[in-house]
């Protein structure tokens, strides 16, 4: 049976926290989903952590970089949707589930949800994706130009069919922390978007040696830093 979603994780060095990741992916309230890590080159127990998943696919590469990873993925799905996790994050059980109903509903290619972002230790709350950013929904080209509109991978959940039109991830290093921008251009510029208003979905893990750094968004491309 071909699965609905296939969930992408790129991974590098993630064995202390990737199975909390993962628990949480194969938590998601509908069926027949797949899930896919790329480990990404990772020099640490990140391979034999997935592999105690047994519903999930592992695939290795040697480091080239998260555009890379996710493209491995893309390439290799399933699903008739790609939903991209980051190895750190952790969502909501129903992420997956209000995320599809939102597409089939309004007959739309993309999609994203809110998300807070916490610090790993003690779980406090650093922020929450739509204090610092409006999320639009429908026409976001311009917002996404303009950078007051940055769906994450981890909020974003994409039919299969758009990567053969818009193209993958660019891997070159000059989009290094600027592919996902890069991407949500080209996706934008063909596709309308939506958005779950109701609630969020998705949490991301951040280290306390990026607390400080995390105030400043990685997503956002080097030139407007």
């Amino acid at each position: 049976m071909t699965p609905v979603v296939t969930v992408v994780i790129p991974a590098y060095n993630a064995a202390s926290w990737i199975a909390a990741t993962l628990e949480r992916v194969l938590a998601q309230d509908i069926a027949n989903i797949e899930v896919i890590v790329i480990d990404d080159g990772s020099t640490d127990a990140t391979a034999s952590v997935v592999a105690r998943f047994a519903q999930v696919r592992c695939l290795s590469q040697p480091n080239q970089g998260q555009a890379a990873a996710r493209n491995r993925g893309i390439e290799a799905a399933q699903g008739d949707y790609i939903a991209f996790c980051d190895a750190d994050d952790l969502w909501q059980p129903h992420k997956l589930r209000v995320q599809l109903d939102l597409l089939r509903q309004r007959n739309l290619a993309w999609g994203y949800c809110d998300y807070h972002a916490f610090e790993h230790q003690s779980g406090a709350t650093l922020w929450r994706h739509s204090d610092r950013f409006p999320l639009y929904d429908g026409d976001i080209l311009r917002h996404v130009f303009l950078l007051t509109c940055t769906p994450l991978p981890s909020m974003l959940i994409v039919r299969r069919d758009v990567f053969a039109t818009v193209g993958l991830f660019q891997e070159a290093p000059i989009y290094r922390q600027r592919e996902d921008w890069d991407m949500n251009l080209r996706i934008a510029a063909r596709y309308p978007i939506g958005w779950c208003v109701s609630r969020w979905c998705a949490i991301a893990c951040i280290p306390p040696v990026l607390r400080e750094a995390s105030r400043c968004p990685s997503f956002l491309p080097a030139v407007s830093r």
